[in-house]
């Protein structure tokens, strides 16, 4: 008579579903400091105002409720800012003299990608 073997198997281990991460809603600027220009417009579109004074060069972001400046300074003689990088920034509030709610600023700089 023919014996059949069978293998012991162990249960698999369950499958745990994946975590889900954190819906990123709002950006930051501070992670732009030390980004090149191109690499900021290519986040946030172009500026909505630019301006070179002397050596150094201000990309202006306008949100509803914010503003963000972002500096460059330029080492040569030509107003191109072109792969310049993020020296400075600035965030303040659109009207003087109210008081800036930085998350609400960040959220408006992030629908700016979408």
């Amino acid at each position: 008579e023919a014996v059949i073997e069978t293998a012991d198997l162990a249960t698999p281990p369950a499958i745990e579903p994946p975590v889900e991460l954190p819906k990123i809603t709002t950006i930051n600027p501070q992670k732009f400091l030390g980004k090149t220009s191109d690499y900021i417009a290519s986040q946030l579109g172009e500026a909505d105002f630019k301006r070179q004074e002397g050596k150094i060069g201000i990309w202006q972001y306008r949100q509803a409720n914010c503003v963000v400046d972002f500096f460059f300074q330029n080492t040569d003689d030509t107003s191109n800012l072109s792969q310049k990088t993020a020296i400075a920034l600035d965030v303040r509030k659109r009207i003087i003299g109210q008081p800036l709610d930085e998350k609400r600023c960040q959220k408006e700089l992030y629908q700016r990608q979408l």
